[in-house]
């Protein structure tokens, strides 16, 4: 029988995308690897996925021709390329906007180095329904210039190419190269060298030729620049820029480096005829000098050096890439947008404004003409480094696609002028100073701050009341009301237009209480308002009739108002009735009041309960559920406390059912929420807290007397921001978990069930008052409101300016999986599971889908991310029964998790122990452990015995016993250090031992030892054969995929005859499948067989670790799909999922 192995699906570094137009919306393509796939921009959906190279990963997309059949079939050529190889690729979509990858219509072609660029000459008038001669051009590693030529034909999708030679600058080793045609004759190059040096020079064409390959063409250096401080990672030739009422044009050029700067170079004489004959020395000796870090003045070229001209720093780490997006021109000022990313997995947007003064002679002055600045920041990606960005652009919006490490590929949109990125395209901030101030609409007018008269009178509290209206109380008791201005309704040009006013106020009423402290809380979903002053005073205001009226008279000073819920019932023939509670809070008494209304529309028709309160308990949230009759109040301090209001009456204070300390350790608990009810033994409750966590509690009743309610933690988990957590809620429309607080000085939206960012807010940080509207915010609408420095700030978000197209991976390389053995149920249906630990100090669990093929995003869906451990991830497993997961790190961090399906939200995950270290600040690694179950009398709780091995050659066990162990058998058998190891068990005493190591080798032994210590030594035996460069590097990954066993007989005795299936991998990214045969029939080594099965290619770099699992894998339109089949996980930079199939 002959096995193969089948690529069915990978999850690897982005590191080209391209995005282009279909009828029904965009395209995108993504290259990872040595495939490329094709994605519906909109869903994220793949639509298809081919592989383009044998080996070489893709780093570069062009578009080649876009063209339309007569049946209107969209059909359109990309050149790809990738190290050395290149070739040709046909997109079509049809006339609904599906498409589909054709095969390469030309073979793998290879050029002579590495390809840095490439280029196509676009003709202005060229028959694009024809079959033409188009022309490119490719820039390699060593600065030489080659020529494309591909002869294209529609009726047999063939493409012929050729490739030549045609110019070379100066010798140097390059680390990146931008060209651009000029004309049909001229070739712009832009070379950033290893030494840090910018080559900018031309290859002359012969003129009027019909190909690039006939005639000789020349060189012509123009520009030699210096200034950076190390490699030249990235360069970028902008596009011709024509100024206003004049006829000078401009041309220049963006570098960026691992000194991380962003340097503006002017190139504007590079296409001037005159600057070409004054270069013209320079083809004589194109190349004759080297270039390098200290070779900056006046060289054998009498070339002078020149000064960029414009710098800014940016990014905290090297930059990969900075490329011209945009560019507006407004009479003799040109602004250009630029787009910079790098390898800490940010991208940063760049504004350069330029100012026409100069003549084209000259060169402009980097203080006087040029400023470069910052204009925002995206950090969308996880772990380090971005690898690819495509740009797509229209009449009013620039939208950036960023692929990563992490193989995810995210999009955000920018303005495509100046005004745009100082006030938003799509999100606007809006000052005001004073409530008298009435805003005249100028956008440009809130560039800085303004006078305003002194007055005592200032806004100190506000609360959302609808969706576009705030209620804001000043110190003197004025009760204003702030109109928001409907942006969703505006074209971009009317947001910049000056008579359309932000906000305006409004009067409402003068409350009459003798003191500025007042407390406010709205209620945006039904247009309700409830303000408590120091004397007491409760007033209730209605926002559709604008009526405020009285509610009642505490005795106490109001010091907090908590809605708790709200509940509309409708019927037949009478209008809905929509009944809330509240609580409010006083100073100085342990006691609060739960308020009942049953109608909305008459709330002078309440109910009050009074609380007594557990001491020290500063109410900060609460929530009640009515169908159970309990109440929950979170407290300053992190408890909770649960009151049974089932039996409780208004003459009688009712105290606490259950009070549970610490549930967010000793911080503020700052919202509860109720799940979705799905069981009815029990409620689940989603509380937040600024000590960084969110939890989800499981409420039940026990029935006992003495001990009514029970309350436990079955999540608990932190987001990547924090540890401010203001709230949460559930989105109406996906049902996501959206998550809010504070990081350092900004506001974040957070979508934890996707684990993408969706709003970021600069607006100072969590000191402050401020006020954020829940319940009308979705993916493309967000209001917030802030004070900062006596400012009354408002954000509004009016579309998705953020958006993950595909969700990835780790940012890091991933050290560790391991795949559970039990599926997981979710309550609906059970998936395989697997946990994946990497560098970025992050274990992901995601769902492994078996049927790749059928899903639209792959085969790794992540559930959950556990951020826990301050060190990389050493060692993963999982326990037999599949509920525990235990995880290893540097530090000496050992955790246990419990994973458990909570219906509504997915699967819950908490940690439920840890390893005490030996010392608190232990910098030993806790390399691997190996866990075994173990049955007590009880068998209540599962119990396990761990073995843990430590970077300081010590192993320990626990439980632990009063005993030293000591190695009975030791046997050599790598030369080096051992990367990988798997054991099976033969019989009783008999194990089978496969290893892989640093000396390139595979060792398969076979160990006959005693069961017992009591057992004859004499009869134990060793026995190993070595596979010498087994792989051509380290093998650091071995799995045991299948074992048969077969009887044998002779001389009247039956034998065993094992037979094991060993796949086994390395650094020299090869996949290798081994047949194993152990005959007992043969003595020692002779009764070991090992022979070579299969061999084939992975793109997953630094691999790490290989997991293996049986199921009915493969593609859906296989005829052996149902089949079970060995499937094969290898991680390290990346995923990469393979599947083992009979022949």
């Amino acid at each position: 029988m002959s096995y193969v192995f089948e690529h069915l699906d990978s999850c690897l570094p982005v590191t080209a995308t391209q995005v282009v137009d279909s009828a029904d919306g965009r395209l995108i393509l993504s290259g990872y690897g040595p495939y490329l796939q094709l994605i519906d921009e909109a869903s994220g959906t793949l639509l298809d996925r081919i592989q383009i190279f044998e080996r070489n990963s893709v780093h570069g997309i062009q578009v080649a021709k876009l063209t339309s059949t007569k049946s209107s079939i969209n059909v359109a050529n990309f050149l790809i390329w990738g190290g050395q190889s290149f070739r040709l690729l046909r997109l079509e979509v049809d006339r609904h906007g599906i498409g589909s990858l054709s095969p390469p219509s030309s073979p793998e072609c290879a050029a002579p180095d590495w390809i840095l660029s490439a280029n196509f000459y676009r003709p202005e008038n060229n028959g694009l329904n024809s079959s033409t001669a188009n022309r490119a051009c490719l820039i390699t590693a060593h600065n030489v210039l080659f020529g494309l030529e591909l002869e294209d034909d529609f009726v047999t999708y063939q493409a012929d190419l050729r490739l030549h030679r045609i110019g070379t600058g100066l010798k140097s080793v390059l680390y990146s190269a931008d060209v651009s045609w000029l004309s049909p004759e001229q070739i712009l190059v832009a070379a950033g060298t290893v030494f840090g040096e910018i080559v900018v020079w031309s290859c002359i064409l012969p003129a009027e030729s019909g190909s690039i390959f006939s005639g000789d063409s020349s060189a012509v250096i123009h520009h030699l620049f210096t200034g950076h401080e190390g490699s030249i990672f990235g360069v970028d030739i902008s596009p011709e820029i024509q100024w206003q009422n004049d006829n000078q044009t401009r041309r220049f050029l963006a570098s960026c480096s691992d000194d991380r700067t962003i340097r503006i170079w002017d190139i504007s004489d590079c296409s001037s005829p005159a600057s070409t004959k004054a270069n013209a020395m320079a083809t004589l000796r194109p190349a004759t000098r080297s270039t390098g870090f200290g070779n900056i003045f006046r060289d054998d070229l009498d070339m002078d050096p020149e000064v960029c001209i414009a710098k800014a720093w940016g990014h905290a780490s090297r930059i990969w890439s900075a490329r011209f997006v945009d560019m507006a021109v407004s009479g003799q000022t040109e602004f250009l947008t630029l787009v910079s990313f790098g390898e800490d997995a940010t991208c940063q947007v760049w504004g350069l404004r330029l100012q026409n003064d100069s003549p084209i002679g000259e060169n402009f002055s980097s203080h006087r003409n040029a400023i470069l600045q910052n204009m925002s920041t995206h950090a969308y990606h996880t772990g380090k480094n971005i690898w690819s960005m495509a740009v797509h652009k229209s009449s009013d919006l620039t939208t950036i696609y960023t692929g990563g490490a992490d193989g995810s590929i995210h999009s955000f949109s920018i303005g495509t002028n100046e005004a745009s990125f100082k006030h938003g395209t799509r999100v606007e901030t809006y000052d005001i100073y004073d409530l008298s101030l009435r805003l005249p609409g100028s956008l440009a007018s809130m560039a800085g701050p303004r006078r305003r008269q002194k007055s005592d009178d200032k806004l100190n509290r506000y609360s959302f009341v609808s969706e576009t209206c705030i209620i804001g109380l000043s110190s003197h008791g004025t009760m204003n009301m702030a109109h928001i201005s409907d942006m969703k309704s505006m074209e971009p040009q009317q947001i910049e237009q000056e008579d359309i006013p932000a906000i305006s106020w409004e009067n409402i009423a003068l409350l009459d209480s003798p003191a500025s402290q007042f407390s406010i809380a709205g209620h945006p979903e039904l247009g309700i308002g409830i303000i408590g002053d120091v004397k007491g005073t409760l007033w209730w205001y209605m926002n559709d009739t604008r009526e405020i009226l009285t509610l009642t008279q505490l005795n106490k000073k109001i010091t907090g108002i908590f809605f708790a819920s709200s509940q509309t019932e409708y019927y037949e023939k009478e209008s809905p009735i929509t009944s809330l509670t509240f609580v409010t809070t006083s100073m100085g008494t342990p006691s609060a009041n739960l308020f009942f209304i049953g109608d909305k529309s008459s709330p002078e028709d309440f109910t009050n309960i009074a609380l007594d309160l557990p001491p020290t308990f500063l109410t900060t949230s609460a929530v009640f559920i009515k169908h159970r009759s309990c109440l929950l109040l979170g407290a300053k301090t992190g408890h909770l406390s649960v009151f049974d209001l089932k039996t409780a009456k208004a003459s009688h204070p009712v105290v606490p059912a259950l009070t549970v300390y610490n549930v967010h350790a000793r911080d503020t608990v700052t919202s509860i929420t109720v799940l979705q009810q799905y069981h009815p033994q029990d409620e689940r409750i989603l509380t937040t807290g600024r000590d960084g966590y969110y939890c989800i509690h499981s409420l039940a009743r026990t029935g006992d007397g003495n001990s009514p309610w029970t309350l436990q933690t079955i999540h608990k988990l932190a987001p990547p921001f924090g540890p401010y957590i203001e709230g949460g809620y559930f989105d109406k429309a996906t049902n996501d978990l959206i998550l809010f607080g504070f990081k350092s000085t900004e506001f974040i939206i957070w979508n934890e069930s996707t684990q993408t960012e969706r709003t970021a807010i600069e607006c100072g940080g969590a000191h402050r008052i401020w006020a954020y509207n829940p319940y009308h915010a979705n993916g493309a609408y967000e209001t917030f409101a802030w004070t900062k420095a006596s400012t009354f700030n408002l954000f509004r978000k009016t579309s998705v300016l953020h958006r993950a197209v595909t969700i990835g991976a780790h940012g890091r390389e991933i050290k560790v999986a391991a795949i559970s053995e039990v599926l997981f149920e979710d309550g609906e249906s059970k998936h395989r599971i697997i946990a994946t630990g990497g560098e970025d100090t992050m274990i992901r669990i995601s769902l492994l889908d078996d049927a790749v093929y059928t899903r639209s995003r792959g085969s790794l869906r992540c559930l959950r991310n556990l951020k826990k451990h301050n060190a990389g991830i050493q060692h993963l497993q999982w326990s037999p029964c599949g509920k525990l997961l235990f995880s290893s790190a540097g530090a000496e961090e050992f955790y246990v998790w419990r994973l458990r399906s909570i219906p509504g939200f997915g699967m819950g995950t908490i940690c439920e122990g840890e390893c005490p270290k030996t010392a608190e600040d232990s910098d030993l690694r806790i390399t691997s452990f190996d866990v075994l179950k173990v049955f007590t009398q009880e068998d209540i709780e599962d119990s396990f015995v761990l073995c843990l091995a430590y970077s300081n050659s010590t192993v320990k066990k626990t439980p632990t016993e009063p005993r030293i162990i000591s190695w009975q058998h030791r046997h050599c058998i790598h030369q080096s250090s051992i990367k990988a190891m798997e054991i099976s068990s033969l019989s009783d005493g008999e194990y089978l031992i496969v290893a892989g190591g640093d000396d390139n080798a595979i060792s398969i032994s076979r160990l006959r030892i005693g069961a017992t210590a009591k057992s004859d030594t004499t009869k134990n035996s060793f026995a190993t054969i070595s596979l010498p460069q087994a792989h051509a590097s380290a093998i650091t990954t071995i799995s045991i995929l299948e074992k048969n066993t077969r009887l044998e007989s002779m001389d009247s005795q039956v034998y065993q005859v094992f037979g094991f299936l060993i796949a086994s991998s390395g650094n020299d990214q090869r996949l290798k499948l081994w047949s194993i045969q152990l005959d007992s029939t043969k003595p020692r080594e002779d009764g070991i067989s090992v022979s070579l099965l299969q061999d084939v290619y992975t793109a997953v770099a630094d691999m790490a670790s290989m997991g293996s699992f049986r199921s009915h894998i493969g593609k859906s339109d296989d005829k052996e799909h149902g089949k079970l089949k060995d499937g094969l996980v290898l991680c390290g930079v990346g995923v990469d999922l393979w599947s083992l199939r009979n022949k």
